[in-house]
């Protein structure tokens, strides 16, 4: 009896000890699909990067920006011009830096990028299908990284008055894994600038508020950053930006008013279910 007592604790022995290897081995598996994904993925983006054309050379079809407003032909006035150029794209004047980028793939909106960081990417929009860059790359094969991309209410044409963009919280730092960082104010410091170009305009922003947050229930009667779109006057416009400021755990002492432009990255957070974490950011340039 004792032998047989003996026997059957080797059994479970044996089977936790093969159960034990097998999780192991499925781990070890996951981590370098995982990995391996997003590297390919930081490929891809690492190529889009390269058809930004820092140098467009002038052509009839090469228009140039005036006063930030109107948009002239260098043939048509005549002389010369060192301001942004554009260029025709079917039926959109857009930045000439982006044309070879937006005619890979029409879905691309601009760009974003924040120096000394991970955060340098293409951004995508897609209103008629919100998320459909949630976990697909820029040439819209499945990527567990995603795209960054702009939320679907936003204008990028008048442009709204806060532009929400939307990135994964990576563990490996890539996409908008860095983002929850900035709940540290010396990193804020050293990072308060973030360019974000659409296909329209160049832009410069200068952080104003970085907090946690959540998604919250439809009746939620309190403040809900990710609801700010379009202000309806001024008062809106500034209880935004004072709520905002207020979840922000130091005084950055930048602030916005009324008929300024914002920028609203937002990624996870692991706080509480369905967290989320957010920088808004205000265009100096």
């Amino acid at each position: 009896m004792a032998e047989t007592k003996k026997n059957k604790k080797g059994i479970i022995l044996d089977i936790l000890l093969v159960v034990f290897i097998l999780i192991f081995v499925g781990t070890g598996g996951y981590l370098i699909y995982y990995y391996h994904t997003i590297n390919k993925s930081e490929k891809g983006f690492s190529e889009v990067a390269g058809l930004i054309n820092e140098d467009v050379s002038d052509s009839g079809d090469t228009f140039y920006a005036r006063d930030g407003e109107t948009i002239e032909t260098k043939e048509s006035t005549g002389e010369e011009y060192t301001g942004e150029k554009y260029v025709k794209v079917g039926d959109k004047l857009i930045l000439a830096r982006y044309k070879d980028i937006y005619e890979k793939n029409n879905d691309f909106a601009g760009w974003i990028s924040i120096p000394d960081t991970p955060i340098d990417y293409p951004v995508m929009h897609t209103p008629k299908d919100p998320e459909f860059y949630l976990r697909r790359d820029f040439d819209k094969n499945y990527s567990i990284a995603g795209t960054i991309f702009i939320d679907e209410r936003d204008d990028l044409e008048k442009p709204s008055d806060n532009i929400i963009i939307y990135g994964h919280h990576m563990k490996s730092g890539t996409m908008f894994g860095s983002l929850q960082k900035y709940e540290d104010e010396k990193y804020y410091r050293s990072h308060k600038l973030i360019y974000f170009d659409t296909l329209y305009e160049r832009g410069t922003y200068e952080v104003i508020a970085a907090f946690r947050t959540q998604i919250y229930s439809d009746d939620y009667a309190g403040f809900v950053c990710y609801n700010f779109i379009d202000a309806d006057n001024a008062e809106d416009f500034d209880d935004f930006v004072t709520s905002c400021k207020a979840l922000t755990g130091f005084e950055t002492g930048v602030s916005a008013s009324y008929g300024d432009k914002l920028i609203s990255l937002s990624t996870c957070s692991y706080h509480v279910d369905d967290g989320r974490f957010v920088v808004i950011a205000k265009k100096i340039d």
